[in-house]
């Protein structure tokens, strides 16, 4: 539980260290993408919203990945009022180290998937039916044996209640 507590922190700080670092989603090795699991249109009817994070080796090389790792723990989602300026992230789940030797041979153009899932309760939070909202997604891991968080990419998904007419 102590190397639990210590590796989500250190999640924290490199994963916030690596986005002042690197530009967004510029990681030249892959290509992040996410759809909701349900329909092409993300509509929030008083259920959990899931979704789906599609990870591609945009690469020419085959890549080691540490699939298991990123499932375990997911996406990391904050999530932006399209209404006013007002954001907040979503909890994450706890990383297990020990799933970082457990990685997935990415060959050039494979993809692998990642679940992603915003509460009901959350979401009832930001309006209920009338919500308007975008979930900003980023994909990151070790990728050397290390405990250095790497952005792998990010995305954005926008999610809107069933009373929302979508404008935009």
């Amino acid at each position: 539980m102590h190397h639990q507590l210590i590796l989500h922190a250190a999640i924290l700080l490199s994963s916030s260290a690596s986005t002042e670092i690197q530009p967004m989603n510029t990681n030249p090795d892959f290509e992040v993408s996410a759809a909701c699991s349900e329909s092409s249109r993300c509509i929030f009817d008083h259920d959990d919203v899931d979704f789906i994070v599609t990870v591609r080796n945009v690469s020419n090389t085959a890549i080691k990945f540490p699939l298991e790792f990123v499932q375990h723990g997911g996406p990391y989602i904050v999530l932006h009022d399209n209404r006013r300026e007002y954001s907040e992230s979503v909890p994450s789940g706890m990383r297990d180290e020990k799933l970082l030797n457990n990685v997935t041979l990415l060959q050039p153009g494979q993809s692998a998937s990642v679940p992603g899932s915003i509460s009901a309760a959350q979401l009832e939070e930001w309006g209920g039916s009338s919500v308007d909202l975008t979930a900003n997604i980023k994909i990151s891991a070790p990728m050397d044996g290390t405990f250095k968080f790497r952005l792998i990419g990010e995305t954005t998904l926008r999610i809107i209640g069933k009373d929302v007419e979508e404008s935009r």
